[in-house]
């Protein structure tokens, strides 16, 4: 609750001491299954973000983030993350950051204002649920049809077991928020560790992993070269995004890709 603005969603209406949840219309559960038997939760996920745009306080920011319950979350981490991206990610159409080299993991999502106008725009006719079974990999695949651009920030974003990052219950590294903490107690104990560190700055454990080029909980916060023809830029602009870490990728239309 750190950020300029937040929000709370549920399917319910839950009073979290002073907080009062915001209602989706829909059925949070979900089953298990696919390769790794991950929560199937694109259904109900995909619904929150049309609530977000629906709900409008995205438009008054140029960051969302979206973060589970059980992740243990410090706003002014991602700030200083987010600060050097922030002119880029207005300037273009929209960016979204990758927080796992093994792809968008869901505890936490960070889009700009023009992605999210992108996903008003088209992700009715873009983003079906046949994207992917898993909220966080049918995100990610929705911003790639649309044609966003994608950011890889492995090491200052999440650190989690699911990421395979080294001692990640220990909450010691530099990354904007740790995941996931099912008690009260853990997630104390973590909130704290994470409060001495940012105090004792070079106590904090950096990891380091190779970038590659290519949820889950009842509530969620939101925190609020020659390109192709559809993905219009500057030379200048996409040497300035390469730079600031961006992965272009080529992006077509789902419906004419396949005729």
């Amino acid at each position: 609750f750190a950020c300029d603005e937040a929000t709370v969603y549920s399917n319910t209406v839950i009073d979290l001491g002073g907080a009062v949840t915001s209602v989706i219309d829909t059925d949070l559960h979900c089953r298990l299954g696919g390769k790794w038997y991950t929560a199937l939760n694109a259904p109900p996920f995909r619904k929150l973000w049309y609530q977000v745009i629906a709900d409008g306080h995205w438009r008054r920011h140029v960051w969302t983030v979206k973060v589970d319950a059980d992740a243990v979350f410090m706003p002014h981490r991602l700030g200083a993350v987010v600060r050097p991206l922030s002119h880029l990610a207005q300037d273009l159409r929209g960016m979204f950051l990758n927080n796992c080299r093994f792809g968008l993991h869901g505890p936490l999502e960070v889009l700009s204002k023009r992605s999210l106008e992108r996903f008003e725009k088209d992700g009715p006719s873009k983003c079906s649920l046949k994207l992917a079974p898993q909220e966080d990999a049918w995100l990610q695949e929705c911003m790639l049809q649309l044609g966003v651009m994608e950011v890889d920030r492995f090491d200052s974003l999440i650190a989690e077991p699911a990421c395979k990052t080294p001692d990640w219950e220990e909450c010691s590294g530099p990354q904007a928020a740790f995941h996931p903490f099912k008690t009260a107690d853990t997630y104390k104990r973590c909130l704290k560790l994470m409060e001495w560190v940012d105090t004792h700055p070079s106590t904090s454990t950096s990891t380091k992993t190779a970038t590659t080029s290519t949820i889950s909980t009842s509530t969620a916060t939101i925190t609020s070269a020659t390109l192709v023809p559809t993905m219009s830029m500057s030379t200048s602009a996409a040497k300035a995004g390469q730079d600031a870490g961006a992965h272009l990728v080529r992006w077509e239309d789902p419906s004419t890709a396949l005729g």
